[in-house]
């Protein structure tokens, strides 16, 4: 089998099951940024690194 190379990734998407909790850790225990907030559709981006990259909470109650 031939190895992947990654060479940068560009969003993270992580399905959560409780979306308030997970919100809560990535902003006051990890201190992210937020880069975009759209919580009332399930969706929340915290900023990482200096280029466009997040890391995208989903809200699995939701989608």
């Amino acid at each position: 089998m031939k190895k992947i190379k990654i060479k940068e990734i560009d969003n993270l998407f992580l399905p959560v099951d409780d979306f308030e909790k997970a919100k809560e850790y990535y902003e006051k225990k990890l201190g992210l940024e937020i880069k975009f907030d759209f919580s009332d559709i399930g969706m929340i981006a915290y900023k990482v690194g200096i280029e466009e990259a997040a890391i995208i909470l989903k809200d699995k109650k939701i989608f």
